[in-house]
């Protein structure tokens, strides 16, 4: 398991980029490690899914349509290890130039795209051109009070443009989630806080960042004054805090860091990220990978 962990963490801020340049309209990505859903070759890149935290192709993925995650491992991005579920953050991706489907052609544009329900803040706002569209979270339960596995079958049906050869690709993805029987390596059933050193490591206003593995921040609005700082704590792991709205980084502050924040890396729990704020105003931010879910948050910065 150390290994998914790794791969994990290399392509997080992979991620994190590619769904905050989508969130802004930018298209053209050559994506790796999409999965095809299963369709004839020819036509299977028409529409894909990627799926955080899972390579392609990797032992993780068979049929090329059918993912499996251990409950608790980084592909399950619920924050908890052990809660009987996981929860896997799906993106629906059209007319990609896959290196794994040598013999697909992507066509410049689909007619249609027809999803499952689950999916359907999944897909890219436009049709034309390469483009996914942003994560969304898909539980899925464990069976038998968690100690049989449990799936989801999710379809995804595009139609290309007119004149294309073939014109159909047919997918049907299979959200497979295994009981963990290692024990969670690294979880915690409190809440960890980490205070820095310095007279006023302790007094700092301090947002909690998905509180027992929520996709929110807590408190949504936090009002300060100039000259104050800001801490975020993560409660759970798998989020970032970017300045800005509709998904759009606007560059203001980041973690962890307050650099490259159109590419801000996702952070595990206990983390921490602090910001001081100098000026006036209001400012807006998001979890880049679950803004869809309503995970936004708001500094009013008051004289």
């Amino acid at each position: 398991m150390q290994t998914s962990k790794t791969r994990f963490i290399q392509r997080c801020g992979m991620v994190a980029v590619v769904a905050a340049a989508l969130a802004v309209g930018v298209g053209s990505l050559v994506w790796a490690g999409l999965i095809p859903g299963g369709g004839p070759q020819k036509s299977d890149c028409y529409v894909e899914a990627n799926v955080l935290g899972v390579d392609v192709p990797s032992p993780d993925v068979t049929s090329n349509r059918i993912v499996r995650c251990i409950d608790g491992d980084p592909c399950d991005t619920d924050g908890a290890c052990g809660n009987g579920s996981c929860t896997l953050s799906v993106s629906i991706c059209i007319d990609q130039k896959d290196p794994n489907l040598s013999q697909c052609s992507p066509p410049a544009s689909l007619k249609k795209l027809k999803v499952n329900s689950k999916l359907l803040g999944a897909v890219p706002a436009s049709r034309s051109g390469s483009a996914c569209g942003t994560f969304v979270g898909v539980t899925v339960p464990l069976k038998k009070n968690g100690k049989k596995p449990g799936m989801v079958a999710l379809s995804a049906n595009a139609t290309a443009e007119k004149g294309t050869n073939p014109a159909r690709d047919r997918d049907k993805y299979v959200l497979e989630c295994l009981p963990r029987t290692a024990p969670c390596v690294g979880a915690t059933t409190t809440t960890t806080t980490t205070t820095l050193p310095g007279p006023t490591g302790a007094a700092l206003p301090t947002v909690t960042v998905g509180p027992n593995g929520n996709y929110r921040f807590d408190p949504e609005t936090i009002t300060v004054h100039v000259g104050d700082t800001v801490r975020w704590r993560w409660d759970s792991s798998g989020h970032n805090v970017v300045s800005g709205s509709g998904g759009t980084a606007d560059d203001k502050f980041c973690s962890p860091n307050n650099q490259n924040c159109g590419s801000a890396p996702l952070s595990g729990s206990g983390t921490t990220y602090e910001h001081t704020f100098n000026n006036a105003g209001t400012f807006p931010y998001f979890c880049s990978v679950h803004q869809s879910f309503g995970m936004m948050g708001m500094v009013v910065v008051q004289p």
